[in-house]
């Protein structure tokens, strides 16, 4: 483990520490605030529970013999992990809601540990990953931190996916992003948008790896959707259908959606705009873009003057999604 040298750090590195232990403290407060709280929080968490109980029991929460009142409209992974690993503990008699809440500030702290990571082998400064990891718990707790919810596994899934598929090698690698991939939509459907920017990333590295990233994703899926879609019966129907038809659509919501998520996010937006547009303009005076339609499969089908960023292409990527949704 590296050490910090503090006699080498000067005034950003001294601020940097210093607001990594204010976030890192709010963190532990909060935290231990949404731990405390003896009763669900809204109605996605009873939900949560009451399918996790379900698993617990033995039963199918999809069949249609047993599927509850109150539909858990999102995928399945989390609910089932969790009794799988609460019936491991379950001499303990911890209270099945307060787990489920260790599970999601787990997933936190994971989401925090493998940002830190990536920022750490992009740096080489463990100040500015420490930075990234209190960061990362912070907008946790934004999102709901401690809620029994699969947001955070789900999201770790998801920079995992991102992690994997900027160090690909081999086609072992490719099938794993793909797993990866396909297990993010049934934790939480929409997650599964992580395929956009690794596909569109994978275009500027190579249109082999971009195809058979493709193919083995859906691939994966079919293979997945046909087994679950007969352990599970109603699984789909409650996950995608059921989503579609309560569906609605308000422009006010939207605006009011966009003004909390860009004022608490707007520093680390401008961050980074900042840092990309420091990226290229220290390339050269031009970014220059073309396109390689030739048969070689190994050569990019799309050419900038330097390799875009994978988490760069994702930020544009979600933001669009973001808008939609």
């Amino acid at each position: 483990m590296q050490r910090i040298n503090f006699k080498k750090f000067n005034s950003v590195g001294y601020f940097c520490l210093g607001a990594s232990a204010v976030y890192c403290l709010i963190f532990i407060i909060y935290s231990f605030y949404w731990l405390i709280s003896p009763y669900p929080n809204e109605y996605r968490e009873f939900a949560n529970i009451d399918i996790t109980r379900m698993f617990l029991e033995g039963k199918n929460p999809y069949d249609a013999v047993n599927i509850p009142p109150f539909f858990y409209v999102y995928g399945f992974v989390v609910p089932l992990l969790t009794s799988w690993l609460y019936s491991l503990i379950s001499f303990t008699h911890i209270d099945l809601l307060l787990f489920q809440r260790f599970i999601a500030l787990f997933g936190t702290i994971l989401c925090g540990w493998i940002s830190a990571k990536e920022v750490k082998n992009q740096t080489n400064s463990i100040v500015y990953a420490f930075l990234t990891f209190s960061i990362t718990l912070i907008v946790g707790w934004s999102m709901g931190l401690c809620v029994a919810l699969p947001n955070t596994l789900g999201v770790f899934v998801m920079l995992l996916t991102l992690y994997k598929a900027k160090r690909i090698k081999t086609i072992t690698d490719i099938c794993e992003v793909s797993f990866l991939t396909i297990l993010s939509f049934f934790i939480k459907q929409y997650f599964v948008i992580v395929c956009v920017p690794v596909f569109i990333w994978l275009l500027f590295r190579s249109k082999k790896q971009a195809l058979y990233y493709t193919l083995f994703s859906i691939f994966c899926f079919i293979c997945a959707a046909s087994f679950i879609n007969y352990l599970y019966p109603a699984f789909f129907s409650i996950a995608i259908v059921h989503h579609l038809a309560v569906a609605s659509h308000s422009l006010s919501h939207l605006i009011k959606q966009l003004a909390i998520t860009g004022l608490f996010y707007f520093p680390l937006l401008l961050l980074f705009l900042l840092i990309e547009y420091n990226r290229y303009k220290n390339i050269s005076g031009k970014v220059i873009i073309s396109f390689n339609l030739r048969k070689d499969r190994n050569s990019p089908l799309i050419k900038l003057s330097e390799m875009p960023d994978i988490y760069a292409i994702s930020v544009c990527v979600y933001f669009i999604v973001i808008l939609r949704l």
